[in-house]
């Protein structure tokens, strides 16, 4: 199956409630759904698989009790999918990911470039953009500002991403992009820890703090972005906290709100950036006030 990670922007009139959901059960017309789910429906298809997983049709949204089983299983889901495809480029599940890209929007200043190659017959003119900005994957797509689909990236196994620059297509061999620059890291493995913990050797500790400098990379990045509840700071970067865990082979008890008991005098020095240290606290907190998860906005 696939699944689908794109920005709601707002209410979505085809979600699944408790009043539609006996009808839902027997089938719905393609036309019902919003232009986003449809077109993963379509790119689905066109890759083959049958099944489509979107969180808005197979979760009953106005069930507490149904939202509060599937979300915990966030992470499976995602990574547990032969593909996610991201609609990166969409503020609202109304808009089209599949349209075509506006040059001049997604690149600022083009300029198209005919030219000839030196082996070939004058006849045969190519063509080629060049443009005034990188053309890289910088992840400032709409979908990049929300916190939810920070964690649907990092745990999916194959990504199909159609963002305003750039389409990508990121597996275990590899990440493609059509056109520009395919840099493009993430921390966040399956793959077990090589040392133990207790191992005392320079190279030991070396590794270990890099793995917890991208744990701070990680929870930097993620707090940059929004959430439409905030109580959801942790619960959506959980998958996250679990494959961290699961690299290092640490016990789920030593993950404590958003910090690892392992770490945790150096996890405890986390701090919000100057320019908002007086300005913006938050009125209401979310966890325990020594974590970065008890207040809002970015550390």
């Amino acid at each position: 199956y696939a699944a689908l990670s794109y920005c709601w922007g707002g209410n979505q009139e085809s979600k699944t409630v408790k009043a539609k959901l006996e009808e839902r059960c027997k089938g719905f017309a393609l036309t019902d759904l919003s232009k986003t789910i449809q077109e993963a429906i379509f790119t689905t298809r066109e890759l083959g698989l049958r099944y489509l997983w979107v969180d808005a049709i197979c979760i009953v949204q106005d069930d507490k009790a149904d939202c509060n089983q599937e979300l915990p299983k966030m992470d499976r889901i995602y990574s547990g999918a032969s593909i996610t495809i991201i609609a990166a480029r969409v503020t609202q599940a109304d808009d089209s990911f599949l349209r075509d890209r506006d040059l001049s929007e997604s690149y600022e200043s083009v300029c198209r470039v005919k030219y000839c190659r030196s082996s070939e017959s004058a006849g045969n003119i190519r063509s080629a953009f060049l443009s005034a900005t990188r053309l890289d994957i910088t992840h400032d797509d709409p979908i990049d500002s929300r916190g939810w689909t920070f964690q649907e990236r990092l745990r999916s196994f194959r990504v199909l991403s159609f963002g305003r620059k750039q389409t990508v297509w990121k597996c275990p061999a590899g990440t493609f992009v059509d056109g520009g620059e395919n840099y493009f890291y993430d921390k966040v493995t399956d793959s077990p820890f090589p040392r133990r913990l207790d191992d005392p050797s320079s190279e030991a500790k070396r590794d270990l703090d890099l793995a917890f400098g991208d744990w701070q990379d990680l929870v930097k990045e993620y707090t940059e972005r929004d959430l439409s509840q905030k109580a959801d700071r942790l619960p959506a970067f959980a998958a996250i906290a679990m494959a961290f865990g699961s690299l290092l082979q640490l016990d789920s008890d030593e993950y404590v709100a958003g910090l690892w008991r392992f770490d945790v005098c150096r996890q405890l020095r986390w701090r919000r950036p100057d320019d908002m240290a007086v300005n913006r606290w938050c009125n209401q907190r979310h966890g325990p006030t020594w974590s970065w998860a008890s207040l809002d906005g970015p550390v």
